[in-house]
């Protein structure tokens, strides 16, 4: 097995862990869920169950996914424009 399969695996492996950990906190979290504290950690923005689980699937999946694609993408930029 060669090191892509492995990664692969493994992103999909996680990904799934973070599916499965969404669903199974959907049971435990109150119907209107804060999103959102003041500086004295009082709660002032509120979600619904579903627009929270929503925003958090969306989120958890789709930044790893864009960071991804980044880190991807710069293989093919020429090596003037990679500044580390």
């Amino acid at each position: 097995m060669n090191s892509r399969t492995v990664r692969i695996g493994l992103l999909l492996l996680l990904s799934v862990a973070f599916v499965v950990s969404l669903a199974v906190s959907t049971s435990l979290l109150p119907e209107r869920v804060a999103t959102h504290f003041n500086l004295a950690g009082k709660p002032d923005g509120w979600m619904s169950r579903m627009s929270h689980l929503i925003f958090m699937g969306a989120f958890g999946l789709i930044i790893p996914a864009f960071i991804m694609s980044i880190c991807w993408a710069t293989r093919f930029l020429p090596a003037g424009l990679v500044n580390i």
